[in-house]
């Protein structure tokens, strides 16, 4: 009761001018929310896009999804499945041999007399 008497005593300038401060006051709490959304908007994004380079580094640098198949070793161990481990090893020859130098000098060879 005592706003109405206030308002009641207040001349029409003063009423235009809190009018007008009330409604910039909502077009501002407006703006404001329409800022906040776009601000989660964004975060949303972020968050998006840096999910999406994590997945593609994981890709490229993570661990490879290509399983080895116990089947694929064996593969190299044939050899030592079929030999026989009590047989004696072969003895080792020593193989040496000579090379005659090349002779470097190309021309006719000076003979110096004295």
């Amino acid at each position: 009761m005592n706003h109405e008497i206030l308002t009641n005593e207040i001349d029409d300038t003063t009423k235009a001018l809190i009018e007008k401060m009330e409604e910039e006051i909502n077009a501002k709490s407006k703006e404001l929310s329409q800022k906040d959304e776009e601000i989660k908007n964004l975060k949303n994004e972020i968050e998006f896009l840096k999910s999406i380079i994590s997945n593609k580094n994981k890709k490229i640098f993570g661990t490879s999804s290509e399983q080895v198949d116990a089947n694929q070793l064996s593969l190299f161990n044939e050899a030592e499945k079929h030999s026989d481990s009590k047989a004696e090893e072969p003895t080792l020859e020593e193989i040496t041999y000579r090379r005659a130098k090349r002779n470097n000098s190309t021309g006719k060879k000076i003979i110096l007399q004295i």
